[in-house]
C-alpha cells in the first residue's frame, strides 16, 4: 500500500491525507457526517493527476456519484482546483491537457456511465444506438397495458387451474388488482437483483421444501428462531430489572420467588434450540399468580407497579411467540409452505413473462427504462470473452464511488467487473443510508467495513475520516451522546463506538454556548397541580398544532432576541435570518399545519410538498372540464364544472337543470335546458357552455394536448381567476405543472386526452401524487420545511427535528405479500375454497427481517436528521401520558451499560422512543430520576453535552383564533370607513426601515466601476473635462460605419490611424517620408488601415518624428512596448470605491542603463493655436494631459513595479515634445 508524504503546512488532517494519497489496493473511506468527504475526493483526482509519480489522466479516472447534480458541483469543484494547479506551475503542458480533458471526464451518476456502455457496445446487444430514455408517464401506461393483455390471455385459456387459483389466493372476489398489484411489486423488487430471472427462480424454488425438511433447516425458520432468541433474552433482562427493584428498599421482595420462577422457563425456552422441542415447551408455559403483599410489608407502591408491569410486558412477549410461529405443530406449517408452491411458481413464471414483453414493447419502441441501463450494461460486461469489461478495466486507473452505501447488488457487480481488483476507492458513510426503499443495500458498504483493515491487507484498506467541520461542538456533543446509546451492530448495523463517534474539527465557532434543546410538550393530563386547568378548545387541539405553534413561536422568539450564528463566509457572528433554519420531519403530512401557524406568527414559510396536487381545487376543476370533454355523459365531473367559476351556476342553477330531464343523464337535463324556450340567466349559462363543449370537443381531436390545456385556461379564464385568490401564486404554478405535466406525456408514444385522463386516473387509484409545483425560488429569506430525506447532503445553522413523537411508518409490513432480497417472497397461506388467510412461516420471517431493517434505517434517519446542523439543535416531540412516559424514561437512568437494552430500541415506534430515554440518562433530567444521582450510568449522567429539557403543558400554548373573531371585525370596521387599519406587529420598526432606506453610496451610481483612462480622467472634473458620465448614446463617441467614412474623417478617426502606423513602424531603419509611405500602404494591404485613413496620414510629420532626440533614443532604446494595454485598480469616487481602468500606453522604451521613458502620441491642434505665444500653447497642452499621463505613470510605476524616469507628449502639430514630469502632478 503506497501512501505519499503529507506536505508541510497542509490544512489536512492524517486521515484525510491518507484518503487522499494511498493507493495499492482498494479502499473504503467511512466518512461521518460534514467530514469533508467531498473535498477529500476531489483533492484525491487531483492529488493522481499532478503526483509525478503517478500523473494520471483526469478521463482516465470514472467517478461515480448518487445524482446528476452531484456529478456537475464534482466536475466543477475539479476544474476549480486543477485552475489553481495551473496558476501555480503555469507552463505545465500535463495540467493544460487536464483542463482541456475534464469535458471527457467520467464524474458521472452509474446510470449515465452505463448509457455510456450501452451506446459504445449496442452491437452486442443488438440495439438501436438511438434508443431514447423511457419516460416514467409512458412507462407506466406501456405496463399497465402488458399487464392487462397477459391476464386477459391468461383468463382466456382454458385448463389453467394453477393460475386461477392464483388469482384466487392474491385477489379479493370483487377484481383482479391484488394480484396486479403484487405483480408490478415483485418485478421492480426483482430487477434490483443483478439477474432477476434467477433469483425469481429460487424464490419459487425455496416453497418446494421436501418432505421430513425441517423448519429450522429452511432460511426462514433460522430467522424466527433467531428473533425468538433475541426476544426471550430480552424478556430475562427485564425479569432481573424486576428483581432489581424487588431488592431495592420498598421493593416487593415476594415477588423474587416468582420472578425466579419465570426466569427458569424463558432458560429451558432458551436452551431449546429445535422447532419442534421450542414449540412443546411454548405451549406448555402457565406463569403463577404473584405472591399477595402483606399488609405489614413496607412496599412501595410505585416500586411494585412498576415489578409488574415489567412481568406484564415478558408475559405479553411469550404469548406472542405462542401466538405467531408456534401456534401450530411444525408440521402444519412446513405443509403451508408447501401448499403455496404452486402459486408463488405462477406468480414469478407471469413476471418472468411480464418483463419479457414489456422489453419486446420497449425494443420496439427503441427505448430503455433507468433499471435496463444498469441490466443491459452488466449484460455487455458479462458477456463470455468480453472485451468490453477488458477495455475497461485497462483504461480506468482508479474507480471512485460517493455515497457508496446507497448502492444495490446490479450496480456493485458493474463495478467489480470494470475494476483491476486494486483500484477501486468507496466513500460514504452507512450511518447515512436512507434509500432502502430504493433497494439501496447497506449490508454491501458494511461487509467491506467489517472486511477491510487499517493496514490495507487483503481485501483493502479502511480509513476513517471522523472530524466533523460543519457542526459546533455542542451539536457533535449531542448527536454522540444519542447514539453511544442507539446503535450497536445487533439494531443499527454497525457499533457506534470511537471509530463511528464524530470529532470536533471546526474551530471557528465563538465560545458562546449553543445549547441542544428537547422539548417535549404534554397533550394529556397536567403534571404540574398548578397549571391552568385547559379549556374545552384546549381539549381538541391536535398533536401537530400544539408542536407547530410551540415551534413557531420559539422561532419567532429567537428572532426576536436576535440570536447569533456565525456567517460561513465572513467569519463573524451575526443574527440569524429566516433562511438560517428549517424545519425537518419524517413526512409531509404535518406540514400544512405547521405552515399555518407560522404565518400566524409572521413567519415566512416554504416547503416542497409531494403530496396535495390532486386535491387542489383548481386541478379538480381542469380535470373535471377535461373528463366532460372527453366524454360528457359524465355527471359529477359534469356538475363540478357546471358549479364552477368557469360556468358559474348556483346550486339553485344546478337544482333547475336536474328538473329538465329527471331521468337521463345530467348531460341530457342540460342540453334540454339549453333549448328551453323560457329566457333565465342559467339557461343563458347552458347554452354558452355547451356551444363552447362543442367546438372544446372537436379540437380535442385535432389539437395537442397541451396546447389545447393552454388554451383552454386563457379562453376559460380561469388561469387569472385563480391567480387572484388567496394562494393565487401557488394556484398557477399548479395549473402550468398541469399543462407541463400534459407536454411530456405527449413526448411519449401515447397520444390524446383519453388516454392522458386514464393515466391520471391510474395513478390515484394506486395512490401517487405528483406533488404541488413549486412556486418559490430556494434563495428566498423564508424558513425552510423539508424531509428528512430532503434535507440530506444539505446544512443549516439551526435545525428543528418536529414531530418526534410521529409514529414509524411501517404500513408495508401489514401486506399480504413481503420482498426480501434474501428470504425472498413472503405470502400468508390463503385457502381459496374457504378464503381464509394464516400466517405462515416465509411471510413472518421476511416481516422479522424488514421491521428489523427498517428500525435500522429509522435510526440512520434520525443520524442525518441530528447531524444537519451546524450551530442549534432543537428537537420537539408530544406526549399524550406524559407522567407515565416520562417516568419509563427516567427509569432507565441506572441501566448499567452505555447502549440501551435491545429489547426497547426495537420496540421503539417513533424518534422520541429513542431520544427521551437516552437524554433523560444525563444530569439534565436529574428531576425527573427515581433514584440518586450516584446509581446512574455516570459516564452519561455526568457528559459535558449541556441538555436543555423542557416540558410544556399545553396550556402554555393557546390559541390564537381566540381574539380573531374581535380583531378581524376591527379590520374590517376600518377597511368600510376607510381608515388607517389599526395593526401592529413585531417587526413595525423593520418595516419602516425598509421602506425608508436609502442607498447611502448614490453618487457612485453616476461612475461606471469599469473606466477607460480617458473617462476617469474626466470624473475629476477638471476644466477640460466633459460630464461625467454619458448616459445615453451619443454619436462621437462611436465609430462611424464603412459608408460614412467615404467623405473626410474626424480628427479621432486620423488620429487612430496614425497610432497605428507608429504602431507598427519598423525601428530598424531609416524611417524616411517615403519609406513611411511605403509602409502605411503595406498596412493597407494588411487591411490595418483603409485606403482613406493612409491617405490622410502625414508622413513627412511622422519621418520628423525619428529625427528628434528622442525619437533617435527610441530607435537605438534596448526594450521598446507600443501600445502597451493595462488594467489598474485605482480608489477615485467619493465613496471610495475601487475603480477598475484600463488603457494603453502608446510607448515605453527603456535604456540599456535602465532609464526608462513613457511617450504619448498627440494630434491635436497646437502649432497655431496662440500665435506668437508658443509658451502658451505648451502649458495649455500641458494642463490639458497632465492628469492623463500621471495615470499612466502610476499604472505603469504599479504593475512592472519599476519608476519610469522620463514621461513626454509629442504634438506632430508643430512637431514638439512636451515634457510631462518637469512638475509632478498629482490626481
Amino acid at each position: 500500500m503506497n501512501r505519499s508524504e503529507k506536505p508541510l503546512h497542509s490544512g489536512w488532517t492524517d486521515a484525510q491525507w491518507e484518503a487522499v494519497s494511498a493507493s495499492g489496493a482498494d479502499m473504503l473511506v467511512s466518512a461521518a457526517a460534514g467530514s469533508g468527504k467531498t473535498a477529500v475526493l476531489v483533492e484525491r483526482i487531483v492529488h493522481k493527476v499532478t503526483d509525478p509519480e503517478q500523473l494520471a489522466d483526469v478521463d482516465r479516472l470514472l467517478v461515480v456519484t448518487f445524482t446528476k447534480a452531484a456529478a456537475a458541483e464534482m466536475k466543477g469543484r475539479i476544474s476549480t482546483a486543477l485552475g489553481r494547479e495551473l496558476n501555480k506551475y503555469p507552463g505545465s503542458l500535463h495540467l493544460q491537457r487536464q483542463l482541456s480533458l475534464i469535458n471527457r471526464a467520467q464524474v458521472s451518476t452509474l446510470h449515465s456511465f452505463c448509457m455510456s456502455v450501452i451506446r459504445k457496445y449496442y452491437y452486442k446487444i443488438d440495439i438501436d444506438p438511438q434508443f431514447r430514455i423511457l419516460d416514467e408517464t409512458e412507462g407506466e401506461l406501456m405496463r399497465d397495458e402488458i399487464l392487462d393483455e397477459i391476464l386477459e390471455e391468461k383468463f382466456q385459456e382454458t385448463e389453467n387451474e394453477p393460475f386461477l387459483e392464483a388469482v384466487e389466493r392474491f385477489s379479493s372476489d370483487r377484481s383482479d388488482e391484488g394480484v396486479r398489484r403484487v405483480i408490478r411489486q415483485l418485478f421492480q423488487f426483482s430487477r434490483a437483483h443483478p439477474d432477476p430471472e434467477e433469483w425469481l427462480f429460487h424464490t419459487a424454488e425455496n416453497y418446494k421444501i421436501p418432505s421430513g425438511t425441517s423448519l429450522e433447516a429452511t432460511k426462514w425458520g433460522r430467522e424466527i428462531l433467531e428473533d425468538a432468541s433475541i426476544r426471550l433474552r430480552s424478556s430475562v433482562e427485564k425479569l432481573e430489572q424486576a428483581e432489581t427493584l424487588c431488592r431495592q428498599a420498598g421493593g416487593p421482595e415476594s415477588y423474587l420467588a416468582n420472578l425466579e420462577e419465570d426466569r427458569q422457563i424463558l432458560q429451558r425456552l432458551l436452551d431449546t434450540t429445535d422447532w419442534p422441542g421450542l414449540y412443546e415447551e411454548l405451549q406448555a408455559v402457565v406463569f403463577s399468580k404473584l405472591k399477595t403483599i402483606k399488609k405489614n410489608e413496607d412496599v412501595d407502591e410505585d416500586i411494585q407497579n412498576r415489578v409488574k408491569a415489567l412481568r406484564d410486558e415478558v408475559k405479553k412477549e411469550i404469548r406472542a411467540l405462542q401466538n405467531e410461529a408456534f401456534s401450530r405443530p411444525p408440521e402444519d406449517l412446513r405443509k403451508d409452505i408447501h401448499d403455496m408452491a404452486g402459486s408463488i411458481s405462477v406468480l414469478t413464471e407471469m413476471v418472468n413473462e411480464f418483463s419479457e414483453k414489456y422489453q419486446e414493447a420497449k425494443s420496439a419502441k427503441n427505448v430503455v427504462d433507468f433499471a435496463d441501463l444498469e441490466h443491459l450494461c452488466l449484460r455487455i460486461l458479462r458477456m463470455e470473452g468480453s472485451e468490453a469489461a477488458e477495455e475497461y478495466q485497462h483504461w480506468f486507473d482508479e474507480i471512485m464511488v460517493d455515497e457508496y452505501q446507497d448502492t444495490n447488488h446490479t450496480q456493485e457487480a458493474i463495478l467489480r467487473l470494470i475494476a483491476k481488483g486494486d483500484n477501486l476507492f468507496y466513500v460514504g458513510d452507512v450511518k447515512q443510508s436512507v434509500y432502502r426503499f430504493r433497494l439501496a443495500d447497506p449490508g454491501l458498504f458494511l461487509e467491506k467495513y467489517n472486511s477491510y483493515t487499517r493496514s490495507g491487507d487483503t481485501p483493502g484498506r479502511l480509513v476513517h475520516l471522523d472530524q466533523n467541520f460543519r457542526s459546533r461542538k455542542e451539536v457533535i456533543q449531542a448527536v454522540n451522546f444519542v447514539f453511544r446509546q442507539l446503535m450497536d451492530a445487533s439494531t443499527g448495523g454497525m457499533d457506534y463506538d470511537e471509530t463511528a463517534e464524530l470529532k470536533t474539527g471546526n474551530q471557528d465557532y465563538p465560545d458562546t454556548a449553543a445549547v441542544p434543546e428537547l422539548a417535549v410538550i404534554n397533550k394529556g393530563t397536567p403534571l404540574s397541580e398548578n397549571t391552568e386547568t385547559e379549556t374545552d378548545d384546549m381539549e381538541d387541539l391536535e398533536t401537530a398544532q400544539l408542536e407547530a405553534r410551540w415551534t413557531a413561536q420559539k422561532i419567532k422568539k429567537m428572532l426576536d432576541e436576535g440570536y447569533q450564528v456565525l456567517d460561513k463566509e465572513t467569519k463573524q457572528m451575526r443574527s440569524m435570518t429566516f433562511r438560517d433554519i428549517v424545519i425537518l420531519m419524517r413526512s409531509m403530512s404535518w406540514a400544512s399545519t405547521f405552515m399555518e401557524e407560522c404565518r400566524h406568527e409572521g413567519l415566512p414559510v416554504h416547503a416542497e410538498l409531494r403530496g396535495g396536487y390532486f386535491e387542489a381545487v383548481e386541478i379538480n376543476i381542469m380535470l373535471s372540464l377535461l373528463k366532460v370533454i372527453d366524454n360528457p355523459r359524465q355527471d359529477i365531473p359534469l356538475a363540478s364544472v357546471l358549479r364552477s367559476p368557469i360556468v358559474g351556476m348556483k346550486e339553485e342553477d344546478l337544482a333547475a337543470v336536474r328538473t329538465m330531464d329527471k331521468q337521463g343523464s345530467f348531460y341530457d337535463a342540460l342540453t334540454k335546458s339549453a333549448a328551453a324556450p323560457a329566457a333565465s340567466v342559467w339557461k343563458e349559462k347552458a347554452a354558452s357552455f355547451l356551444e363552447k363543449l362543442q367546438d372544446w370537443r372537436e379540437r380535442a381531436r385535432s389539437e395537442a394536448l397541451s396546447e389545447f390545456i393552454w388554451d383552454l385556461l386563457q379562453e376559460t379564464g380561469y388561469y387569472d381567476f385563480a391567480g387572484g385568490l388567496p394562494g393565487g401564486r401557488q394556484r398557477q404554478a399548479n395549473l402550468l405543472a398541469l399543462y407541463d405535466r400534459a407536454r411530456t406525456y405527449e413526448k411519449t408514444s401515447f397520444r390524446g386526452l383519453f388516454r392522458f385522463l386514464r393515466f391520471i386516473e391510474r395513478m390515484q387509484e394506486r395512490g401517487d401524487d405528483l406533488g404541488t409545483a413549486r412556486a418559490l425560488s430556494e434563495q428566498e429569506d423564508v424558513i425552510r420545511l423539508m424531509t428528512i430525506h430532503k434535507s440530506k447532503g444539505l446544512e443549516f445553522p439551526i435545525v428543528i427535528l418536529a414531530g418526534m413523537n410521529k409514529m414509524f411508518n411501517f404500513q408495508d409490513l401489514n401486506q399480504p405479500v413481503l420482498f426480501h432480497k434474501e428470504l425472498g417472497i413472503g405470502t400468508r397461506h390463503i385457502d381459496p375454497e374457504n378464503r381464509v388467510m394464516t400466517e405462515a412461516v416465509p411471510r413472518l420471517a421476511v416481516k422479522i427481517r424488514n421491521h428489523k431493517e427498517s428500525i435500522a434505517e429509522e435510526m440512520r434517519i434520525l443520524y442525518v436528521a441530528m447531524t444537519r446542523a451546524r450551530e442549534k439543535l432543537i428537537m420537539t416531540g408530544t406526549l399524550r401520558k406524559a407522567e407515565k412516559t416520562i417516568d419509563e424514561w427516567a427509569a432507565g437512568y441506572n441501566h448499567d451499560k452505555t447502549v440501551l437494552p435491545e429489547w426497547k430500541r426495537r420496540k421503539a415506534k417513533s424518534f422520541l422512543d429513542w431520544v427521551g430515554p437516552a437524554v433523560f440518562r444525563h444530569r439534565a433530567a436529574a428531576d425527573y430520576h427515581p433514584g440518586p444521582s450516584e446509581e446512574a450510568h455516570q459516564g452519561l449522567y455526568h457528559d459535558p453535552v449541556p441538555w436543555n429539557i423542557q416540558l410544556v403543558e399545553r396550556a402554555e400554548l393557546p390559541s390564537q383564533e381566540e381574539s380573531a373573531p374581535e380583531a378581524d371585525q376591527i379590520v374590517e370596521d376600518a377597511l368600510l370607513n376607510m381608515e388607517a387599519v389599526p395593526i401592529s406587529s413585531g417587526v413595525r420598526h423593520r418595516v419602516d426601515e425598509r421602506l425608508s432606506w436609502k442607498y447611502p453610496y448614490q453618487s457612485a451610481l453616476q461612475t461606471r466601476s469599469k473606466q477607460t483612462v480617458s473617462e476617469f480622467k474626466k470624473s475629476v472634473q477638471d476644466e477640460y473635462s466633459e460630464p461625467v458620465y454619458q448616459p445615453a448614446f451619443h454619436s462621437q463617441y462611436a465609430h462611424r460605419p464603412s459608408f460614412m467614412q467615404e467623405t473626410d474623417l474626424r480628427p479621432e478617426e486620423k488620429g487612430t490611424a496614425l497610432h497605428t502606423l507608429m504602431q507598427h513602424l519598423p525601428l530598424d531603419k531609416e524611417l524616411t517620408p517615403a519609406l513611411c509611405r511605403t509602409f502605411a500602404e503595406q498596412l493597407v494591404e494588411n487591411e490595418l488601415l483603409t485606403e482613406e485613413q493612409a491617405a490622410v496620414i502625414n508622413t513627412e510629420e511622422v519621418s520628423a518624428f525619428f529625427q528628434t532626440v528622442i525619437g533617435r533614443r527610441m530607435q537605438e532604446a534596448a526594450h521598446v512596448f507600443r501600445e502597451t494595454a493595462f488594467t489598474y485598480g485605482k480608489y477615485g469616487t467619493p465613496e471610495h470605491d475601487l475603480v477598475l481602468l484600463q488603457g494603453a500606453v502608446d510607448c515605453i522604451f527603456q535604456e540599456e542603463d535602465g532609464t526608462t521613458v513613457l511617450l504619448d502620441y498627440k494630434t491635436d491642434a497646437h502649432a497655431g493655436r496662440f500665435p506668437g505665444e508658443p509658451q502658451k500653447a505648451k502649458a495649455r497642452m500641458k494642463q490639458k494631459y497632465q492628469s492623463q499621463i500621471d495615470l499612466y505613470l502610476e499604472a505603469v510605476s504599479a504593475i512592472w513595479e519599476t519608476t519610469i524616469q522620463e514621461a513626454y507628449i509629442y504634438a506632430f502639430d508643430g512637431g514638439e515634445w512636451i515634457d510631462m514630469k518637469e512638475q509632478e502632478s498629482t490626481l
